[in-house]
């Protein structure tokens, strides 16, 4: 099991996160107060569009908070219902930035909880577009890291983490860039779509809460769970990807972008998983890329040809020498070559090598040579006799 140095899981914010309504929608939500955040471009929308998400960054022991709690009104059926509120038990609260913070009384329990609310709209749709990049990027993968124990995130981070909208920054990212969004089509014409159509059209994302655990909370399932790599509980989300939230977040100060690369990594799972289901096809064109090897100077093209050049002019000139000044042997001509070993000379030697091998013959004609004078030669020549005027072996 993958478990966390000590330094490293004290460097992770506490974090947990619980999705309101199990974070579908709040088109039904006590939360009357929150902006409607009404996307324009979704049919749907009108009706179930935005999700919260409560995110709580905690300080103290579990069992800190397990003996307060338990000495602190309560109720006996084991509900933590709205009434059991922050004020009566004189909590105080103070906000900094994106976070509210709730501090008890002194000397009632070392702890504080932190908490920030980010919204989103889920829901998606069909639409065409066109989307292209300039590079062949490489999709991130996420890889564990021996010597720190802990997951390398920061690839995956790389491209999820919104830094601007420019085409710099999307080709770092490895990311492909959308086309103007006036040249975005839905799959079928709106105006002819059916209420039927229009459903079938409509991509229910809002299902993203369920690649977290879920919860018992006042009866109702609620998705959350606890993104601290590392931590034991059924509640934990996954170790890689509390990793890749707490890296976001921390390095960005941003909760809701932590939050759009957890949501994205889990839709991916979600889109391979019931990929199989989906009934609707929808053309798609694709225009690939290879990367090829192309000299840009000329020094190197110039080395190669010159080397081939010089070659073919060497072999040129071996030819031409061959042909010219060749007479005593010509290649093909095999009984040339038979007559020319046969002399007076070769004659004795001829007959009595049928049986013999080559460093025996060797050896005779080094004697023959040493009695003639000639030396101790170990190989033979083509020569014209002076007298009989034959081109004949000769040592």
């Amino acid at each position: 099991m993958l478990t966390p140095k000590a330094v490293e899981e004290a460097e992770y914010w506490p974090i947990s996160i619980c999705a309101a309504l199990g974070g579908s929608s709040t088109w039904d939500s006590i939360f009357t107060e929150m902006p409607g955040l009404r996307s324009t471009m979704l049919p749907m929308s009108k009706y179930r569009s935005r999700s919260i998400f409560h995110v709580f960054n905690t300080t103290g022991s579990i069992e800190s908070w397990g003996k307060y709690l338990l000495t602190n009104e309560i109720p006996e059926n084991g509900n933590y219902l709205a009434t059991h509120s922050a004020e009566k038990l004189n909590w105080t609260s103070s906000e900094e930035g994106i976070w509210v913070h709730l501090r008890p009384p002194p000397g009632s329990i070392n702890a504080s909880v932190s908490i920030s609310t980010c919204f989103t709209n889920l829901p998606g749709l069909f639409q065409h577009v066109e989307m292209s990049s300039d590079q062949d990027g490489a999709e991130p993968g996420l890889s564990w890291d021996r010597v720190n124990a802990r997951y390398e995130t920061a690839p995956i981070r790389g491209q999820y983490e919104n830094l601007g909208d420019n085409a710099t920054v999307r080709d770092s990212r490895g990311i492909l860039t959308l086309h103007p969004k006036t040249s975005w089509g839905f799959e079928e014409d709106e105006s002819n779509m059916t209420k039927t159509t229009k459903s079938r059209s409509w991509m229910p994302f809002s299902s993203v809460a369920d690649g977290l655990p879920y919860m018992s909370l006042n009866g109702d399932q609620r998705a959350g769970g606890i993104l601290v790599p590392g931590a034991f509980s059924p509640y934990a989300v996954h170790y890689a990807h509390a990793a890749l939230f707490q890296d976001i977040a921390m390095t960005t100060g941003s909760l809701a972008q932590g939050l759009q690369g957890l949501f994205t990594v889990l839709r991916q799972m979600a889109y391979y998983e019931i990929s199989p289901y989906f009934d609707m096809q929808s053309p798609a064109s694709l225009i690939l890329s290879n990367e090829e090897l192309m000299p840009v100077r000329w020094t190197g093209f110039t080395v190669v040809v010159g080397m081939v050049f010089t070659h073919l002019i060497l072999l040129a000139v071996v030819l031409v020498l061959f042909f010219k000044f060749t007479r005593l042997s010509w290649l093909g001509n095999v009984w040339m070559s038979l007559s020319q070993v046969v002399s007076l000379e070769t004659e004795d030697l001829i007959d009595k090598s049928t049986d013999k091998l080559d460093k025996e013959v060797d050896k005779v004609i080094k004697e023959e040579a040493s009695r003639a004078g000639t030396g101790s030669a170990d190989r033979v020549r083509i020569k014209r006799h002076d007298l009989r005027g034959r081109s004949e072996v000769s040592y």
